[in-house]
C-alpha cells in the first residue's frame, strides 16, 4: 500500500488517493499443485434497533396529533384490532445465503510456467428478490529462457460474468425523501401484504385510510424486474527483453471489454396513488465499454562499491470507448411478453458515446547507498482528452528519502533494532470528470422542446442548453508533505510507525452551483477552490513466538482535519446535503471552513410552557415563534438580531471523524488459530435525515414518546399536523447526532488438520474455518449505520436512508493437494 505522494507520482492519476499494489500468483516449476477454497455464509441486515410502527402505534401517534391539532381523529385510528397489523421490514428483509468456491491449479517447467483459477460466487440478498452471481476464470501463462535467458513473455487471460438481480440503491446525491427504506418504514401497517382476490396476489389500496392508504412496498420489489448482465474479458500481453546485464525493456499490452445488458420492466398494478403502473412497460440497455492499454518501459539497475542505482523511463497510452442504445415501449399488449416491439403504445430509444484517451510519459531514479540511504524521484506528464485543447497535459513529480540510522556504526543498542528516518514530497493529478466538460451541450429533450412555428404553427423540434462549457478546466493537483520515522524495538518484535501529512489540493474538481433561471439543467464541473488537510498516523505492531504460540497484535490511529482556502469568487459557497423531499441544506463548504462543514440553525431545546413563548420575544416585542406550542422546538437566534432566518444558521462541525482506529489480533496454537479486528471513529457528527422524515410523517415508534403535559421531560417535539413550528421541515441541530462508533469487523476462528489425520487421502493441507462480519457495533448513532460513506463530496456524514450493513455469518474450507 503506497499513501505518500512520492510514491504514488509513477501511477498518475489513478494514485490521486493512494496506491494498493496487487501481484497476480505466478506458477513454479515442479509437481502441479491444486487448491480449492469454498465457504458458504448466512447474511442479515443490521437495522441497528430501527422497527417500523405498528398499527396500535401508528393510532395512538394519529390520535394524539389530531387531538394536538383541535381535529377529531380519523375513524380507522381508533380501532387496533380492525385492520392487519403489518411488519413491513420484517417482510422485507430476509436471511441472505452467500457462497463462494473456487478452484486454482499452477505448475510448469523451466521454461514455462502457469496458474488457472476458476470460481463462482453467489449472493441472494437480504432483500427480497434480489441477488447476485459471479463466474470468473482466469490463466496466466509465463515463457521464460528465450533467446539465451534474454527474452521472457507472459499472457494473461479472464473472464467474468456478473448477474444482478434487481439491484437498488440511494446514491449519495439522493435524500432520504427517496429512500427505498423510507417508502418501506412509512407504509402503513394497516394494509395487508397479500390479496388472493387480487389478479397479481398483494393487496391495493386500503380505501378507509384514504392516501395513506396506498402503497405495497413488498408487491413492488417482488414485481418489478431491473436485472443487469455484465460481461468482462481481459487479455494482457507482456515482453520483457533483456539488453545487457543492467538494462532491460518490457512491452505490456491490457485490452479490457465489458458488455453490459439491462432489463428494466414494470408489469401492471394498482396499489394507490403514487403506486401505479396502468399498463406494463419496459427499457433495455445495451452497452459496450473497450479499454487498450500500451506501456513501454526501459529498466537500467546498476550496483556500483555499493551504491545501487535503479532507473526506469516509461511510456504509457490508455483509450477507453463507450458505446449504449436504450429502447423503450409503453403499452405492452401482455405482460408476460416483454419484448420491445410488442408495444401498442409510444416507443422510444436514445443512444451514448463517449471516448477519452490518456497519454503519459513517466520518468523514476531510486538510488541506495550500502542500505542505509535512500533516495527517490519521479516524474510524470500526463495528457488527457478530457480537457480543452490549452489545458491537456499536467507535469506531476515526487521525491522521497530515507535513513535507516540503526545501521551507523556509531549507532549500537542492544533495546533499539531500527530506526529510520523518513520524507517526502510529491504531486499527482485527478482528472475524475465526466468526458467533454470543456464543451457547451445541448439536448432536444424528445417532444418536450418542440414548438410551433410560422403561419402554419407546424411542430419544429427545438433544443435546449444542458450544460455549458468551462473551457479552461485543468487538472486538478494534489500534493502531499510527508515526514515519518519507523521505530523497531527488542528485535522488532514492537514496531512503531509514525506519519504527519499535509496535503494541498488546487483547483478542486467539483459541480459549481448556477441559479435555476440560467436555463442550465446541469452544474458545470470547474476548478472550484483549493483546500489543505493535515494530519497524523500512528501504527504500532507486536510479535511474539512461545514455542507453538504464535501471536501478533496491530493497531493503528489517525486524525486529520481540512480547510478550505479559495473557492470560486470572493464570498462564495457550496450548499450542499440536501435532504427530505424540499430538498432542505444542511452543509456548506466556504473560505475558511472544512469541506462540507454541517451549517444548521440551532435547536436550543422544548418550549416547555406558553410562558416561554411568550417570553421569547425581540425588541419589538414581536414573538420570536409565533406558531409555536407547548412541545414545540425552540431555535436560537445566534445573530440576536431579532429574527429567525438563514442568518441565525451557524458551523456544527463536519461528518469527519477526529480519530479513526483500528487493531486486530492474530494468533496460533499448534493447529488452531485465530483472527480478530476491530475498526471505529471517534468525533463524527451524522445528520439523521431518514430520521427527521419518519419523525414529519409521524411514522417513528419514537413518537409515541413524544412530548405532552403529561410527558414534559421528553426530547421529542409534540406531535401535530402541518407542523406550524416547522419542527422536522427545518435543517436544525435537533437531528444531527454523535456518530462514533466501535464495531468487531471480522472475527475468524480455524483449525489446520494435522498431517497423520490427512494420512495417504492426498491432500496436503486442510483447514476448516468458521467465522463473522460485523458482528456487533457500539454507538449512540439512531441510524442504520454510523460507518456509511456514500455520501457527496460535500455532504459527508448526511445519512438519507441507505442501505444498512449486513451481519455474516460464514463456514469455510480450504484444501492444498
Amino acid at each position: 500500500m503506497l499513501k505518500d505522494a512520492s510514491a504514488a507520482t509513477i501511477y498518475g492519476s489513478r494514485g490521486a488517493n493512494g496506491v494498493i499494489v496487487i501481484t497476480t500468483k505466478k506458477g513454479k516449476a515442479g509437481k502441479s499443485q491444486l487448491a480449492v477454497n469454498s465457504f458458504v455464509g448466512f447474511n442479515e441486515a443490521n437495522l441497528n434497533g430501527i422497527k417500523p410502527t405498528r398499527t396500535a402505534q401508528r393510532n395512538l401517534i394519529w390520535r394524539d396529533a389530531n387531538n394536538n391539532s383541535g381535529q377529531p381523529p380519523p375513524a380507522w385510528a381508533m380501532d387496533d384490532a380492525k385492520y392487519a397489523d403489518t411488519n413491513w421490514a420484517d417482510a422485507y428483509f430476509k436471511t441472505g445465503v452467500e457462497q463462494r468456491h473456487d478452484i486454482s491449479a499452477s505448475g510448469g517447467t523451466d521454461k514455462v510456467n502457469y496458474v488457472y483459477t476458476g470460481g463462482f460466487y453467489s449472493n441472494s440478498g437480504t432483500i427480497i428478490n434480489t441477488g447476485f452471481n459471479r463466474y470468473n476464470s482466469r490463466l496466466s501463462l509465463d515463457f521464460k529462457d528465450l533467446l539465451n535467458d534474454r527474452l521472457k513473455l507472459s499472457a494473461g487471460f479472464s473472464f467474468v460474468r456478473k448477474d444482478i438481480k434487481n439491484f437498488s440503491d440511494v446514491s449519495g446525491g439522493g435524500n432520504a425523501g427517496f429512500s427505498p427504506l423510507m417508502y418501506l418504514y412509512t407504509v402503513y401497517p394497516h394494509k395487508a401484504i397479500y390479496d388472493t382476490t387480487s389478479s397479481n396476489g398483494y393487496a391495493g389500496a386500503l380505501a378507509d385510510l384514504g392516501i395513506g392508504g396506498a402503497g405495497n412496498p413488498i408487491g413492488e420489489q417482488s414485481l418489478k424486474v431491473n436485472d443487469s448482465q455484465n460481461d468482462y474479458l481481459q487479455m494482457n500481453l507482456g515482453a520483457d527483453f533483456k539488453i545487457l546485464k543492467w538494462l532491460s525493456y518490457q512491452f505490456k499490452l491490457g485490452f479490457n471489454s465489458e458488455n453490459l445488458f439491462t432489463n428494466l420492466f414494470y408489469p401492471q398494478y394498482n396499489f394507490g396513488a403514487g403506486a401505479t403502473i396502468e399498463t406494463p412497460r419496459s427499457w433495455e440497455t445495451r452497452g459496450r465499454t473497450n479499454s487498450v492499454v500500451f506501456n513501454n518501459l526501459l529498466n537500467f539497475a546498476k550496483e556500483i562499491n555499493g551504491h545501487d542505482i535503479k532507473v526506469l523511463l516509461g511510456q504509457s497510452s490508455e483509450q477507453n470507448a463507450y458505446r449504449s442504445v436504450t429502447g423503450s415501449n409503453l403499452l405492452l399488449a401482455s405482460g408476460s411478453v416483454k419484448a420491445l416491439d410488442a408495444a401498442t403504445g409510444t416507443q422510444g430509444s436514445s443512444g451514448t458515446i463517449l471516448e477519452n484517451r490518456l497519454l503519459s510519459f513517466f520518468g523514476r531514479v531510486t538510488y541506495s547507498y550500502s542500505n542505509k540511504y535512500f533516495l527517490e524521484a519521479s516524474i510524470r506528464r500526463d495528457g488527457s482528452s478530457r480537457f480543452g485543447p490549452n489545458n491537456k497535459y499536467g507535469t506531476f513529480y515526487g521525491v522521497s528519502c530515507g535513513w535507516a540510522v540503526h545501521k551507523e556504526a556509531f549507532f549500537d543498542s542492544k533495546f533499539i533494532s531500527e530506526l529510520k528516518p523518513r520524507f517526502s514530497y510529491g504531486a499527482v493529478g485527478n482528472q475524475q470528470i465526466d468526458d467533454f466538460q470543456y464543451q457547451s451541450l445541448v439536448t432536444t429533450g424528445g417532444n418536450i422542446l418542440n414548438y410551433p412555428f410560422g403561419s402554419t404553427q407546424s411542430i419544429s423540434p427545438g433544443a435546449a442548453s444542458l450544460g455549458i462549457g468551462v473551457t479552461d478546466i485543468k487538472w486538478e493537483q494534489n500534493s502531499m508533505i510527508n515526514a515519518g520515522l519507523d521505530l523497531g524495538i527488542a528485535e522488532n518484535k514492537w514496531f512503531i510507525a509514525f506519519d504527519y501529512f499535509q496535503s494541498k489540493t488546487a483547483g478542486m474538481l467539483a459541480p459549481r452551483n448556477v441559479p435555476g433561471s440560467s436555463g442550465i439543467a446541469n452544474a458545470p464541473t470547474t476548478n472550484a477552490g483549493n483546500f489543505e488537510n493535515r494530519g497524523l498516523e500512528i501504527g504500532i505492531s507486536y510479535r511474539k513466538e512461545n514455542g507453538q504460540f504464535k501471536h501478533t497484535l496491530n493497531a493503528n490511529m489517525g486524525t486529520s482535519k481540512n480547510k478550505v482556502t479559495q473557492l470560486g469568487y470572493e464570498g462564495q459557497q457550496f450548499i450542499d446535503g440536501y435532504v427530505e423531499y424540499q430538498n432542505y441544506p444542511t452543509t456548506r463548504t466556504a473560505v475558511g471552513t472544512s469541506v462540507g462543514e454541517f451549517y444548521l440553525k440551532e435547536a436550543d431545546g422544548i418550549f416547555k410552557t406558553q410562558d416561554e413563548i411568550d417570553r421569547y420575544k425581540n425588541r419589538e416585542g414581536n414573538l420570536m415563534q409565533p406558531n409555536a406550542r407547548p412541545g414545540d422546538l425552540k431555535f436560537a437566534d445566534v445573530n440576536r438580531d431579532g429574527y429567525l432566518d438563514d442568518k441565525d444558521k451557524r458551523s456544527f462541525g463536519s461528518g469527519l471523524p477526529k480519530v479513526t482506529f483500528g487493531f486486530n489480533y492474530n494468533g496460533s496454537w499448534k493447529n488452531l488459530d485465530i483472527a480478530i479486528m476491530f475498526n471505529g471513529t471517534i468525533g463524527n457528527k451524522m445528520y439523521n435525515a431518514f430520521k427527521m422524515d419518519l419523525y414529519r410523517l409521524n411514522a417513528s415508534p419514537d413518537l409515541v414518546n413524544s412530548w405532552s403535559p403529561a410527558n414534559p421531560s421528553s426530547g421529542i417535539p409534540r406531535l401535530v399536523f402541518s407542523d406550524p413550528n416547522s419542527n422536522y421541515t427545518t435543517s436544525s441541530s435537533y437531528f444531527l447526532e454523535d456518530a462514533s462508533y466501535l464495531r468487531l469487523r471480522n472475527l475468524q476462528i480455524g483449525y489446520n488438520l494435522p498431517a497423520d489425520v490427512l494420512g495417504k487421502t492426498g491432500i496436503a493441507k486442510a483447514r476448516i474455518y468458521v467465522g463473522g462480519y460485523n458482528l456487533f457495533t457500539l454507538t449512540k448513532y439512531n441510524g442504520f449505520d454510523p460507518g456509511l460513506t456514500n455520501y457527496g463530496k460535500f455532504a459527508r456524514g448526511v445519512d438519507r436512508g441507505y442501505y444498512p450493513i449486513n451481519r455474516s455469518y460464514v463456514l469455510g474450507i480450504s484444501l492444498s493437494l
